[in-house]
C-alpha cells in the first residue's frame, strides 16, 4: 500500500509542478475546473443516491465553476460571505439533529458548491496575485502537515482525536503535523523573501492554514462516515479519490489567501 502511496505521488507531483510553474493562467484554471469537477462528482455521493440527482449536482457545479472562470468577484467578500454560510451549514451538520436529518442531501450540496466555488475563487487569485511560487509553497505545507500527521500517528499514536468521526486520527499525529508546518514556514520564509516580523507573521499565517487543513481532512472523514463510504473513489491508485487528495486544501485555500491579504 505505502509503495503504492508513493509511486502515485511520485507520478503526480512533477504534473502538478509543471502546471503551477508553466502552465498559463487560462489553462492551469481549465485544469483545476476539470479536477474540481471530479471533486463535485465524487462530492455527489453526500447529496444523492439517485444518478439522476447526482447528475443534476454535478451540472450546477460544473456551471458554477465555469461562471466564476469567466466574472470577476471581490476575492475577499467571495471568501467571507461564502465561508461564513459554509461554516453556518457545517455546524447545523455536526449538530446531526433528527429535525434536519432529512436535508442533509440539501446542507450537503450548498456545503459542496460552497466549498469548490471558494477554493477555485482562492486559488486562481493566489497564483495570479501572489505567484506560481506562492501557491507551490501552500501545496508543499498541506502535503508536509498530511506526511507529518501521518508518520506521528503511526509511531507514536495512542490518543485519538475525534474517533466518532474518524478512528485513525490521534492527538500525536496532529502535533506532528502542526510540528511539520512550523518547519514548513521557516523554509517557506526564507525562499520566499520574508524578512523582519513578516518572518513570524507568516508562520502563524502558516500554522492557521494548517489547522484548516486538519479541518477539512476531517470534515470530509465525517461526510464519507454519514454516507457509509471508505474512500470518495479510486482514481488515484493507493490515495482513494480527488477529494481524499484536495479535501484539506479545500478548507486551506481561502485561509492562506485570506491571511496573506492581511500581512501583505
Amino acid at each position: 500500500m505505502l509503495f503504492q502511496r508513493l509511486l502515485t505521488a511520485a507520478v503526480l507531483i512533477p504534473i502538478v509542478i509543471f502546471g503551477v510553474f508553466l502552465l498559463p493562467e487560462h489553462r492551469f484554471m481549465l485544469a483545476v475546473g476539470a479536477l474540481f469537477t471530479l471533486g463535485f462528482w465524487e462530492w455527489s455521493n453526500f447529496v444523492a443516491k439517485n444518478i439522476i440527482f447526482k447528475l443534476i449536482f454535478l451540472f450546477f457545479g460544473a456551471l458554477l465553476l465555469l461562471v466564476l472562470s469567466l466574472v470577476k468577484v471581490d476575492v475577499n467578500e467571495y471568501i467571507m460571505s461564502g465561508s461564513l454560510v459554509w461554516v453556518l451549514l457545517t455546524i447545523l451538520l455536526l449538530l446531526n439533529s433528527q429535525k434536519i436529518h432529512n436535508w442533509f442531501g440539501i446542507v450537503n450540496a450548498v456545503i459542496g458548491f460552497g466549498v469548490f466555488s471558494i477554493a477555485f475563487v482562492s486559488m486562481s487569485f493566489l497564483r495570479s496575485e501572489f505567484g506560481p511560487s506562492m501557491l507551490m509553497y501552500l501545496l508543499v505545507l498541506v502535503w508536509t502537515v498530511d506526511i507529518g500527521a501521518y508518520f506521528a500517528g503511526k509511531n507514536f499514536g495512542k490518543h485519538k482525536l475525534i474517533p466518532v468521526i474518524s478512528p485513525n486520527k490521534t492527538v500525536e499525529g496532529l502535533v506532528g503535523g502542526l510540528s511539520f508546518s512550523v518547519v514548513c514556514a521557516i523554509f517557506g520564509a526564507y525562499f520566499l523573501g520574508f524578512h523582519g516580523s513578516k518572518v513570524i507573521l507568516f508562520c502563524l499565517v502558516t500554522i492557521a492554514t494548517a489547522i484548516f487543513s486538519v479541518v477539512g481532512d476531517l470534515f470530509e472523514s465525517l461526510l464519507k462516515r454519514q454516507a457509509g463510504i471508505k474512500d470518495s473513489g479510486s482514481i488515484f491508485p493507493g490515495h482513494g479519490g480527488v477529494l481524499d487528495r484536495v479535501d484539506s486544501l479545500l478548507s486551506a485555500l481561502p485561509v492562506f489567501v485570506f491571511c496573506l491579504g492581511i500581512i501583505n
